[in-house]
């Protein structure tokens, strides 16, 4: 017999801020997912909470009268508390099979590792069409809904996907966000590039707008002696992209006494890192010498890019920035911080903050960082 009470088919919908495009995603789904069902489900969904009701309360009782259950998951909310209070108070629906954990920018795997205790319960990565066709035909059969609904409803999903997978890519486009996987320790003596615990990520393809990144440790990028695949890379999406914008702020290390705090008391190995920027910075004769090597990758776009990268250098820079997509009045901006002074002593810890949710601690870096480098930078590159 088919179901007609919405009253026991309500979904709810469980989400965390700790990452914003969780928020978004949720709210993209439910109102798909109405599209889709129509009045055949209703969904609780916490930000729908009226002025006056006490959410508390509103939030138990929908746990309590739930149906089904969508636990919206990002790296970076997999493992947020109240994701891991929700699960377990609705563990009902989980064991039942009608909680459904999906996942934006995690694969299953990874699902399984950073949620081991619902490791053996379906997940639903929501970037294929095949995933959340599945859901949809899971809930008509839980639903008992008719033949002919079913038909209906299967290919009104099927026809609309397009546009939630637009709509869920606009998302992560509007949205920056560096996932958490690239949070945790950094030996000393190791680079960001090469660190077993922090892996570079593909930041120049993840910033829509402006990325600015300043410090001690962007050698990495900048000594194209000891490679160049991330610095061609970077210059790779400015050509694709003239919006775009990339701001460099180096320590000065060619300053004796900053030369020999950096090599002797801070990392112990940069002569060779000394001799690499040298080479790049200095030496015009050298096939990796910077306006060389940028005139070569760039062609008929050098003066392009000459409007969009700058390189710059300050007396001393000990900390480690990247800000990307910094926005005052929009609030997308994300940073990772990389301070010089370790939590063992032999290790640099690496921090992710968004602008949205820590204003002060973003802002402030910022404002210190961008000042240093617009006041009293000296400009590398370009040099004409």
């Amino acid at each position: 017999m088919e179901k007609t009470n919405t009253a026991e088919n309500r979904v709810f919908i469980s989400w965390s801020t700790v990452d914003p495009r969780a928020r978004e995603t949720a709210e993209t789904f439910r109102d798909w997912f109405s599209g889709v069902f129509g009045n055949k489900i209703t969904f609780f969904y916490s930000n729908d909470i009226r002025p006056g009701q006490r959410p508390r309360e509103e939030i138990e009782n929908a746990i309590n009268t739930a149906q089904f259950a969508f636990f919206f998951l990002t790296r970076r909310t997999a493992k947020a508390p109240w994701v891991v209070y929700e699960a377990g108070r609705l563990r009902r629906l989980v064991e039942a099979n009608n909680g459904y954990f999906l996942l934006t920018d995690i694969s299953i795997p990874e699902f399984q590792t950073l949620f081991p205790p619902l490791a053996d319960y379906q997940a639903s990565p929501i970037n294929t069409s095949q995933e959340v066709g599945r859901i949809v035909d899971t809930m008509c059969n839980t639903l008992g809904l008719s033949a002919t609904d079913k038909l209906h409803i299967t290919g009104t999903a099927t026809n609309n996907y397009p546009a939630l997978a637009r709509s869920l890519a606009e998302i992560n486009r509007r949205i920056s966000a560096l996932p958490d996987r690239y949070t945790g320790l950094m030996p000393y003596g190791n680079n960001i590039d090469c660190s077993n615990n922090f892996k570079m990520p593909q930041i120049f393809d993840e910033f829509k707008n402006e990325l600015f990144m300043a410090g001690i440790n962007l050698a990495f990028l900048l000594d194209l002696k000891a490679g160049t695949t991330h610095f061609k890379r970077m210059l790779e999406v400015l050509m694709e992209d003239e919006r775009k914008k990339v701001k460099l702020c180096i320590c000065d290390i060619w300053q004796e006494h900053i030369h020999y705090a950096w090599d002797k008391i801070v990392l112990g190995y940069s002569g060779v890192t000394y001799e690499g920027l040298t080479e790049v910075f200095q030496n015009k004769e050298s096939d990796v010498y910077l306006d060389t090597f940028i005139k070569k990758i760039t062609g008929d776009k050098y003066g392009q890019i000459t409007r969009q990268l700058t390189i710059k250098k300050i007396e001393m820079l000990g900390d480690t920035f990247w800000f990307v997509d910094a926005d005052e009045a929009a609030q997308t901006g994300v940073m990772m911080l990389i301070p010089m002074t370790g939590q063992t002593g032999h290790d640099r810890a690496v921090f992710f903050a968004n602008q949205r949710d820590h204003g002060n601690l973003f802002n402030g870096y910022y404002s210190l960082c961008r000042a240093g480098f617009d006041a009293y930078g000296k400009v590398l590159w370009p040099s004409g």
